[in-house]
């Protein structure tokens, strides 16, 4: 499961968003922290559905083109949800269901990038 969501699903969210956000670059430099991540992947597989939004928008609100860095973040996230998989951390489901909804908040925030994006 792990190299499946390595090899085939992280990289087609990816070059799915690049495809949206193509020139949106960090401008102060951030880069993805280890801790959002966790975050991330805790709200993807908890109990409140509004918690990964929440999340997202906070990050987002720190200031500078976030975009990018929070779309590293959920790839991250995708990767620490593999891992607690394998580990035993979480079941198959939670993975399933961890994986749809960071692929669901990637859409949202591609949506909100391009049309905020300058033209």
């Amino acid at each position: 499961m792990g190299r499946l969501i390595e090899s085939e699903i992280i990289p087609r969210l990816m070059l799915a968003q690049q495809g949206r956000s193509s020139g949106m670059v960090d401008d102060v430099g951030r880069t993805v922290n280890a801790a959002d991540a966790s975050v991330l992947a805790r709200h993807a597989i908890g109990s409140d559905p509004q918690a990964l939004d929440d999340q997202i928008r906070l990050m987002l609100a720190r200031g500078g083109s976030q975009g990018p860095v929070v779309v590293e973040s959920l790839a991250a996230a995708a990767r620490l949800l593999s891992n607690m998989h394998r580990e035993g951390l979480c079941t198959s489901s939670d993975l399933t269901m961890g994986l749809r909804c960071l692929q669901a908040a990637l859409c949202c925030i591609g949506a909100d990038l391009e049309r905020l994006s300058p033209s």
